[in-house]
């Protein structure tokens, strides 16, 4: 799908051990991607990451979202 879209930036929103897979085929379609933390689950999936990163020149962005934390609300 994301070459027949040919959108500008992926978002990976998947579970974490699955990352790595969207994240790679994304820049090897020369795409730029942001993902959620953590980029990955572990340190072959991580190095796969970096292979694709210096093969294709792309970097992936990675997020920090806050689901888990309390609301605060100021009055």
């Amino acid at each position: 799908m994301i070459g027949e879209a040919q959108p500008d930036a992926v978002i990976v929103a998947t579970i974490d051990r699955t990352h790595h897979l969207y994240i790679i085929r994304a820049m090897e379609l020369d795409r730029d991607v942001i993902t959620g933390k953590p980029l990955t689950i572990d340190v072959e999936k991580c190095r796969a990451i970096l292979d694709a990163v210096n093969r294709t020149g792309r970097k992936p962005t990675m997020t920090f979202n806050y689901r888990n934390a309390p609301i605060r609300v100021s009055t």
